[in-house]
Protein backbone atom coordinates (compact mmCIF):
# COMPACT_ATOMS: atom_id res chain seq x y z
CA UNK A 1 0.00 0.00 0.00
CA UNK A 2 3.05 2.29 0.01
CA UNK A 3 3.36 2.53 -3.77
CA UNK A 4 2.70 5.82 -5.53
CA UNK A 5 -0.60 4.54 -6.95
CA UNK A 6 -1.83 3.65 -3.44
CA UNK A 7 -1.45 7.20 -2.15
CA UNK A 8 -4.66 9.19 -1.63
CA UNK A 9 -5.43 12.45 -3.36
CA UNK A 10 -4.15 15.49 -1.51
CA UNK A 11 -6.83 16.60 0.97
CA UNK A 12 -5.20 19.81 2.25
CA UNK A 13 -3.75 22.29 -0.25
CA UNK A 14 -2.46 25.85 -0.23
CA UNK A 15 -4.90 28.41 -1.58
CA UNK A 16 -2.99 30.22 -4.33
CA UNK A 17 -5.95 32.22 -5.67
CA UNK A 18 -5.97 36.02 -5.71
CA UNK A 19 -3.06 38.40 -6.24
CA UNK A 20 0.07 36.97 -4.62
CA UNK A 21 3.27 39.03 -4.48
CA UNK A 22 6.75 37.63 -3.91
CA UNK A 23 10.06 39.22 -2.87
CA UNK A 24 8.58 41.25 0.01
CA UNK A 25 8.56 38.80 2.95
CA UNK A 26 10.88 35.90 3.71
CA UNK A 27 10.62 33.13 6.26
CA UNK A 28 13.57 33.44 8.64
CA UNK A 29 15.46 31.11 10.96
CA UNK A 30 18.82 30.39 12.57
CA UNK A 31 20.22 26.96 11.85
CA UNK A 32 21.75 24.85 14.62
CA UNK A 33 22.58 21.86 12.45
CA UNK A 34 23.80 23.37 9.19
CA UNK A 35 24.04 19.95 7.57
CA UNK A 36 20.27 19.47 7.88
CA UNK A 37 19.52 22.90 6.44
CA UNK A 38 21.83 22.33 3.51
CA UNK A 39 20.00 19.10 2.67
CA UNK A 40 16.50 20.58 2.99
CA UNK A 41 17.18 23.74 1.01
CA UNK A 42 16.56 24.32 -2.66
CA UNK A 43 17.88 26.98 -5.02
CA UNK A 44 15.39 29.57 -3.73
CA UNK A 45 16.78 29.56 -0.17
CA UNK A 46 19.51 31.87 1.10
CA UNK A 47 21.72 30.11 3.64
CA UNK A 48 24.49 32.06 5.37
CA UNK A 49 26.89 29.66 7.06
CA UNK A 50 29.11 30.38 10.04
CA UNK A 51 32.07 29.65 7.77
CA UNK A 52 33.20 32.35 5.36
CA UNK A 53 33.78 29.79 2.59
CA UNK A 54 34.36 26.11 1.96
CA UNK A 55 38.11 26.76 2.09
CA UNK A 56 38.04 28.62 5.40
CA UNK A 57 39.53 26.91 8.47
CA UNK A 58 37.03 25.28 10.78
CA UNK A 59 35.96 27.61 13.59
CA UNK A 60 34.00 26.31 16.54
CA UNK A 61 31.58 29.16 17.04
CA UNK A 62 29.84 29.70 20.31
CA UNK A 63 26.47 27.97 20.41
CA UNK A 64 23.61 27.84 22.87
CA UNK A 65 21.20 25.31 24.22
CA UNK A 66 18.20 27.25 25.47
CA UNK A 67 16.39 25.37 28.22
CA UNK A 68 13.28 26.07 30.26
CA UNK A 69 12.48 25.65 33.92
CA UNK A 70 9.16 24.36 35.14
CA UNK A 71 6.32 22.95 33.07
CA UNK A 72 5.91 23.61 29.33
CA UNK A 73 2.97 25.91 30.05
CA UNK A 74 5.38 28.26 31.80
CA UNK A 75 7.26 29.05 28.61
CA UNK A 76 5.04 28.11 25.69
CA UNK A 77 2.97 31.27 25.95
CA UNK A 78 0.92 32.41 23.00
CA UNK A 79 -1.32 35.29 22.08
CA UNK A 80 -4.87 34.07 21.47
CA UNK A 81 -6.68 36.83 19.59
CA UNK A 82 -8.30 34.89 16.75
CA UNK A 83 -11.91 36.07 16.23
CA UNK A 84 -13.03 32.49 15.60
CA UNK A 85 -11.57 30.74 18.64
CA UNK A 86 -9.52 31.91 21.62
CA UNK A 87 -7.88 28.48 21.66
CA UNK A 88 -5.99 29.26 18.46
CA UNK A 89 -2.34 30.25 18.86
CA UNK A 90 -1.73 33.43 16.91
CA UNK A 91 1.71 34.50 18.16
CA UNK A 92 4.47 32.92 20.25
CA UNK A 93 5.54 35.03 23.24
CA UNK A 94 8.94 34.78 24.89
CA UNK A 95 9.29 34.47 28.68
CA UNK A 96 12.96 34.76 29.65
CA UNK A 97 12.08 34.51 33.36
CA UNK A 98 11.74 30.74 32.93
CA UNK A 99 14.57 30.34 30.40
CA UNK A 100 18.30 29.92 30.61
CA UNK A 101 21.10 28.93 28.26
CA UNK A 102 23.91 26.40 28.47
CA UNK A 103 26.81 27.48 26.27
CA UNK A 104 28.95 25.20 24.15
CA UNK A 105 31.58 25.64 21.43
CA UNK A 106 34.55 27.98 21.23
CA UNK A 107 34.96 31.70 21.95
CA UNK A 108 33.89 33.29 18.65
CA UNK A 109 30.50 34.97 19.05
CA UNK A 110 28.49 35.30 15.83
CA UNK A 111 25.63 37.76 15.29
CA UNK A 112 23.02 35.04 15.70
CA UNK A 113 23.84 32.18 18.07
CA UNK A 114 22.72 28.70 17.01
CA UNK A 115 20.12 27.36 19.41
CA UNK A 116 19.44 23.65 19.75
CA UNK A 117 15.70 24.09 20.33
CA UNK A 118 15.16 26.44 17.38
CA UNK A 119 12.23 28.21 19.07
CA UNK A 120 14.12 31.36 20.02
CA UNK A 121 16.50 33.66 18.15
CA UNK A 122 19.55 34.45 20.32
CA UNK A 123 21.81 37.42 19.56
CA UNK A 124 24.94 38.94 21.07
CA UNK A 125 24.80 42.30 22.83
CA UNK A 126 26.97 43.84 20.11
CA UNK A 127 24.63 42.76 17.35
CA UNK A 128 21.59 43.81 19.36
CA UNK A 129 23.03 47.34 19.47
CA UNK A 130 23.53 47.37 15.71
CA UNK A 131 19.97 46.20 15.09
CA UNK A 132 18.54 48.86 17.38
CA UNK A 133 20.24 51.62 15.36
CA UNK A 134 18.82 50.52 12.00
CA UNK A 135 15.29 51.84 12.38
CA UNK A 136 13.90 48.39 11.55
CA UNK A 137 10.72 47.63 13.46
CA UNK A 138 9.10 44.64 15.16
CA UNK A 139 11.92 43.77 17.59
CA UNK A 140 12.15 43.36 21.34
CA UNK A 141 15.27 42.17 23.15
CA UNK A 142 15.07 40.14 26.36
CA UNK A 143 18.17 39.27 28.44
CA UNK A 144 19.04 35.57 28.50
CA UNK A 145 20.41 34.04 31.69
CA UNK A 146 23.43 31.74 31.32
CA UNK A 147 23.40 28.69 33.56
CA UNK A 148 26.36 26.54 32.48
CA UNK A 149 29.24 27.80 30.34
CA UNK A 150 31.23 25.02 28.70
CA UNK A 151 32.45 27.22 25.85
CA UNK A 152 35.73 28.93 25.13
CA UNK A 153 34.42 32.08 26.80
CA UNK A 154 34.42 30.46 30.24
CA UNK A 155 37.78 31.96 31.29
CA UNK A 156 36.99 35.45 30.02
CA UNK A 157 33.49 35.64 31.46
CA UNK A 158 30.00 34.97 30.20
CA UNK A 159 29.01 36.91 27.09
CA UNK A 160 25.88 39.05 27.26
CA UNK A 161 23.14 37.37 25.23
CA UNK A 162 19.61 38.38 24.38
CA UNK A 163 16.55 36.70 22.90
CA UNK A 164 15.18 38.57 19.89
CA UNK A 165 11.40 38.46 20.09
CA UNK A 166 9.59 39.30 16.85
CA UNK A 167 6.73 41.56 17.88
CA UNK A 168 5.31 42.46 14.45
CA UNK A 169 1.99 40.92 13.50
CA UNK A 170 0.73 39.16 10.40
CA UNK A 171 -1.37 36.04 9.85
CA UNK A 172 -0.84 33.15 7.49
CA UNK A 173 -3.46 32.35 4.91
CA UNK A 174 -5.34 29.19 5.79
CA UNK A 175 -4.97 26.15 3.59
CA UNK A 176 -8.05 24.49 2.08
CA UNK A 177 -9.55 21.06 2.66
CA UNK A 178 -10.76 19.52 -0.60
CA UNK A 179 -13.57 16.97 -0.88
CA UNK A 180 -13.72 16.22 2.85
CA UNK A 181 -14.97 18.02 5.96
CA UNK A 182 -12.63 20.48 7.64
CA UNK A 183 -12.75 18.27 10.71
CA UNK A 184 -10.92 15.50 12.54
CA UNK A 185 -11.19 12.33 10.43
CA UNK A 186 -11.59 10.27 13.62
CA UNK A 187 -14.05 12.16 15.85
CA UNK A 188 -15.34 14.98 13.57
CA UNK A 189 -14.06 17.80 15.79
CA UNK A 190 -13.68 20.95 13.73
CA UNK A 191 -12.65 23.12 12.16
CA UNK A 192 -9.10 21.77 11.91
CA UNK A 193 -7.85 24.69 9.81
CA UNK A 194 -8.92 28.19 10.80
CA UNK A 195 -9.86 30.49 7.91
CA UNK A 196 -9.29 33.59 10.07
CA UNK A 197 -5.84 33.21 11.68
CA UNK A 198 -4.39 30.23 9.79
CA UNK A 199 -3.85 28.11 12.90
CA UNK A 200 -4.49 24.38 12.59
CA UNK A 201 -4.62 21.22 14.69
CA UNK A 202 -2.15 18.51 13.61
CA UNK A 203 -3.30 16.67 16.74
CA UNK A 204 -7.00 16.70 17.54
CA UNK A 205 -7.73 18.54 20.83
CA UNK A 206 -10.74 16.29 21.40
CA UNK A 207 -9.59 12.72 20.66
CA UNK A 208 -5.81 13.31 20.62
CA UNK A 209 -5.21 11.50 17.33
CA UNK A 210 -2.93 12.80 14.61
CA UNK A 211 -5.16 14.41 12.01
CA UNK A 212 -2.87 15.00 9.01
CA UNK A 213 0.33 13.93 7.32
CA UNK A 214 2.35 15.18 4.38
CA UNK A 215 1.10 13.59 1.17
CA UNK A 216 4.56 12.27 0.27
CA UNK A 217 4.68 10.25 3.52
CA UNK A 218 1.02 9.22 3.68
CA UNK A 219 0.68 5.42 3.47
CA UNK A 220 -2.77 5.53 1.86
CA UNK A 221 -5.04 2.55 2.22
CA UNK A 222 -7.22 2.65 5.33
CA UNK A 223 -5.20 5.39 7.04
CA UNK A 224 -7.74 8.12 7.88
CA UNK A 225 -5.27 10.99 8.31
CA UNK A 226 -5.76 13.84 5.88
CA UNK A 227 -3.03 14.06 3.23
CA UNK A 228 -1.46 17.52 3.21
CA UNK A 229 0.33 19.22 0.34
CA UNK A 230 3.85 20.55 0.92
CA UNK A 231 4.71 24.27 1.00
CA UNK A 232 4.50 25.78 -2.51
CA UNK A 233 7.81 26.41 -4.30
CA UNK A 234 7.20 30.16 -3.91
CA UNK A 235 6.74 29.80 -0.16
CA UNK A 236 4.04 30.11 2.47
CA UNK A 237 1.28 32.65 1.97
CA UNK A 238 0.76 35.61 4.31
CA UNK A 239 -2.35 37.78 4.46
CA UNK A 240 -1.32 41.36 3.77
CA UNK A 241 -4.49 42.87 5.22
CA UNK A 242 -3.49 41.56 8.69
CA UNK A 243 -0.01 43.14 8.65
CA UNK A 244 0.88 45.90 11.12
CA UNK A 245 3.74 47.27 8.99
CA UNK A 246 6.65 45.86 11.04
CA UNK A 247 9.84 44.47 9.47
CA UNK A 248 10.10 41.48 11.81
CA UNK A 249 6.79 39.64 12.14
CA UNK A 250 5.34 36.40 13.45
CA UNK A 251 2.52 34.34 12.02
CA UNK A 252 1.55 31.82 14.69
CA UNK A 253 5.02 30.59 15.72
CA UNK A 254 6.77 31.15 12.38
CA UNK A 255 9.16 34.05 11.89
CA UNK A 256 9.31 36.33 8.85
CA UNK A 257 11.15 39.49 7.83
CA UNK A 258 10.84 42.10 5.08
CA UNK A 259 13.19 42.47 2.13
CA UNK A 260 14.72 45.64 3.54
CA UNK A 261 15.52 43.81 6.80
CA UNK A 262 17.00 40.91 4.83
CA UNK A 263 19.08 43.23 2.66
CA UNK A 264 20.57 44.84 5.76
CA UNK A 265 21.40 41.48 7.37
CA UNK A 266 23.14 40.35 4.19
CA UNK A 267 24.97 43.67 3.89
CA UNK A 268 26.50 43.33 7.38
CA UNK A 269 27.20 39.59 6.84
CA UNK A 270 25.01 38.49 9.77
CA UNK A 271 25.39 34.76 10.40
CA UNK A 272 24.33 32.06 10.67
CA UNK A 273 20.85 32.34 9.24
CA UNK A 274 18.61 31.10 6.48
CA UNK A 275 15.68 32.62 4.64
CA UNK A 276 13.22 31.09 2.21
CA UNK A 277 10.71 32.78 -0.10
CA UNK A 278 7.24 33.73 1.07
CA UNK A 279 4.24 35.11 -0.77
CA UNK A 280 1.83 37.76 0.44
CA UNK A 281 -1.81 38.09 -0.58
CA UNK A 282 -2.35 41.79 -1.32
CA UNK A 283 -6.11 41.62 -1.93
CA UNK A 284 -7.91 43.58 0.80
CA UNK A 285 -4.88 45.62 1.90
CA UNK A 286 -5.51 49.24 2.85
CA UNK A 287 -3.85 52.20 1.13
CA UNK A 288 -1.54 52.58 4.14
CA UNK A 289 -0.57 48.89 4.08
CA UNK A 290 0.28 49.14 0.38
CA UNK A 291 2.57 52.06 1.20
CA UNK A 292 4.23 49.89 3.84
CA UNK A 293 4.65 47.21 1.18
CA UNK A 294 6.58 49.62 -1.05
CA UNK A 295 8.77 50.69 1.88
CA UNK A 296 9.47 47.06 2.79
CA UNK A 297 11.24 46.53 -0.55
CA UNK A 298 13.50 49.60 -0.29
CA UNK A 299 17.02 49.28 1.06
CA UNK A 300 17.98 51.11 4.26
CA UNK A 301 21.11 52.45 2.57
Amino acid sequence: MSSESAKPKCDIVYDESGRLVSDVFFEFGVQFNEYVIQNERDASWIVVSREESDDAPTVRWLGTEVLHEGLPKDWQRYRHDCPVSKQHKTQLLINTKTMYADLCGDSEVSAFLPNSTGDEVVVSDEFMGRLQKTGLTGMRFLPLRINVNQSGTEKTGNPKLFVLELTGRIWERSRKVLGKPNACPFCSFGPLLCSACGDFYPDCPKCGKHTMMLWIAHPGGKDKQLASDDVPAKGRILRGETWDGADFVQANDRKFLTKRALDWLLCVHAKPMYVRPTQVLVDGMSVEQKQWLKRAKKSLN
